[in-house]
């Protein structure tokens, strides 16, 4: 499992390297002008001349010879600090980015002003009086932007949980001081999870607790041999937060499991998963696909008010690496059964995935089935399409239009059998009359004036017919 630790910090020497950089000569040269500005007129505001950015009014003060520029937004709690840090002889400087509480909205504040400060936009200052300063950063490697979209995936990705959630939350989620590569693996599987149903996911270990009273005594349900082992849960743990997600099958193919008792008389189970399959099946979700990709593309829609559409599309990014196999299977079928949703349900089976020629996509070949028929039809009528899934970033590249698919799936529905219905055998001599009679075989010699015996000339025509057999 590929996944990378976060540091949040709530003071600037916890703040991790990535979120620092050089300030470029222009401001360093403007320096001077602009802290007689914030000493001569006590705190000023003052904002970002970027579009997404404009809504957000800073304040500017001096701290230990530094340029705090400070926001705080007492309804949502957000609390924002941009740090300008000068050395002493003025040769150079650097700029951090801080909050002093580490929530999820300050998160993906800190990742828009950084995002703005690498995208060559050249951040300006701007004051009441129309007086502007460049701040702009110099240096920026590649991967510390990678760190950048990393670390924005994660918070857009918790805030939409959050929203999902967010009637069955009694506060918001309070990240800790360090997000874990646990905590990576947990936030990707809720979110792949509400959005697609079902997770095949890969780990080492999942620990659960169980309160009682238990449905099967627990030291039974352990055994030492490895094997299968399944699960149910209604909440999940994260940040020390129980999430009500619904009813979650989580399956072990095959894995250990061990179980510590504890003083509240609840027991933590363990497994520990031999082929580091772990399978999760989200019940409230996987039935209501088409209402949850709905809200998804709403959330991004309104992040797309709020900050660049760059950023917008990290949300549905993955974060465990590339995607595999199984989960672009998975995103396929999500995506196929969200759009869906104004003809009948037919049965979808992943036929095959594998990678394009250029190696950055997979191509998901998807059967649509029509097995409920009936008798009548010879065969199921069937229907075959092929989804492309970006291998980087999970998305869906040109797929069908929804209508053409639409089309088809009705067209399984529509289709009627035109054989001709056999009529069943008689199996009496009173329904041995009625067919003949049916058939029209009775009386049909009745005007025929060249047979005078009816019986014999019936010897006659099969006597005739037994040597045309033979010869």
């Amino acid at each position: 499992m590929n996944t990378s630790q976060i540091q949040i910090g709530d003071t600037y020497n916890d703040m991790p390297a990535f979120l620092k950089a050089d300030i470029n000569s222009e401001f360093l040269q403007q320096r001077n002008s602009f802290v007689d500005e914030i000493k001569n007129k006590g705190p000023i505001r003052l904002r970002f001349s970027d579009t997404f950015l404009k809504a957000y009014i800073f304040t500017a003060e001096i701290e230990s010879n530094d340029i705090v520029l400070k926001y705080a937004d007492k309804k949502s709690g957000l609390d924002f600090k941009i740090k300008l840090s000068i050395n002493e002889d003025g040769s150079g400087g650097t700029v951090s980015l801080v909050t002093s509480e580490p929530t999820i909205q300050a998160g993906i504040l800190s990742t828009r002003l950084w995002y703005l400060f690498i995208s060559n936009k050249c951040p300006v200052i701007l004051l009441k009086d129309g007086k502007a300063y460049n701040l702009t950063v110099n240096s920026y490697s590649e991967e510390q932007r990678k760190k950048l979209f990393y670390r924005a995936k994660v918070f857009r990705k918790l805030q939409f949980i959050e929203e999902c959630l967010k009637d069955k939350l009694k506060d918001k989620l309070v990240l800790p001081r360090t997000i874990s590569s646990n905590d990576i693996a947990l936030i990707d599987t809720i979110f792949r999870g509400i959005t697609r149903g079902k997770v095949d996911t890969l780990g080492t270990s999942f620990s659960t607790k169980k309160y009682p009273p238990f449905d099967i005594d627990p030291h039974k349900f352990i055994s030492v041999p490895p094997r299968a082992y399944a699960i149910s849960l209604n909440t999940m743990s994260l940040f020390d937060c129980d999430l009500s997600v619904g009813k979650i099958d989580v399956i072990f193919p095959y894995a250990t499991a061990s179980l510590q008792e504890e003083k509240d008389g609840a027991i933590e189970l363990t497994f520990r998963p031999l082929n580091e399959q772990i399978k999760f099946h989200f019940s409230e979700y996987s039935n209501n696909l088409a209402e949850y990709y709905d809200k998804l593309e709403s959330f991004k829609k309104k992040l797309a008010i709020e900050e660049p559409q760059e950023l917008v599309e990290l949300t549905t990014e993955p974060l465990l690496g590339d995607v595999s196999s199984v989960e672009a299977s998975e995103i396929a079928v999500g995506w196929l059964l969200a759009q869906i949703r104004n003809v009948p349900c037919p049965a979808i089976k992943v036929e095959r995935s594998e990678i394009n020629k250029l190696g950055k996509c997979w191509k998901i070949d998807i059967l649509l089935e029509n097995n409920n028929l009936g008798e009548s039809i010879i065969t199921s009528r069937a229907f075959r399409l092929s989804l492309y899934v970006e291998r980087l970033t999970g998305k869906i590249i040109n797929p069908i239009a929804v209508t053409d698919i639409e089309k088809a799936i009705i067209n399984l529905y529509l289709i009627e059998d035109k054989r001709e219905q056999q009529p069943p055998k008689p199996s009496n001599g009173k329904m041995l009359v009625e067919a003949l009679a049916k058939a029209g075989l009775i009386g049909m010699w009745k005007n025929r004036t060249d047979i005078t015996n009816s019986l014999e000339f019936a010897r006659k025509l099969r006597t005739e017919a037994e040597v045309r057999g033979k010869n």
